[in-house]
């Protein structure tokens, strides 16, 4: 066993780590690497794709929260995530019917977004 603990870090939307928390039973299926930031890595000992890391994808999300793009295709696709999970969980028998049909009303009305809805 490794003496040192390990750290890793991920980037979630508030919504995902809500529904998690409340549906299923604070179990989270999150991306980890174990920086924050790889580009403040040497590149030789760590690279990961912008897509993958949780700097990016945090800054990524905040802009088109900030500035309330509502064709932000990173948005589209948490929220397609998250309702994906919502499914598969509903037809594992995680969660019932109404649970299901609570967690898609957890979603922010578009004219009301802001990053406290977001962001944690």
């Amino acid at each position: 066993m490794r003496a040192d603990p390990i750290l890793l870090y991920s980037t979630n939307t508030w919504l995902a780590y809500l529904i998690a928390e409340l549906f299923y039973n604070g179990e989270h299926f999150v991306w980890c690497t174990p920086h924050f930031d790889s580009s403040s890595v040497p590149l030789l000992n760590y690279s990961v794709p912008p897509s993958a890391s949780p700097v990016e994808i945090y800054r990524g999300l905040r802009k088109d929260v900030l500035f309330e793009d509502r064709h932000s295709a990173k948005i589209a696709a948490n929220r397609a995530g998250i309702l994906t999970g919502v499914a598969v969980n509903r037809s594992a028998g995680r969660i019932d019917s109404r649970q299901a049909l609570r967690s898609r009303r957890l979603w922010p009305r578009r004219r009301s977004w802001n990053s406290d809805q977001f962001f944690m």
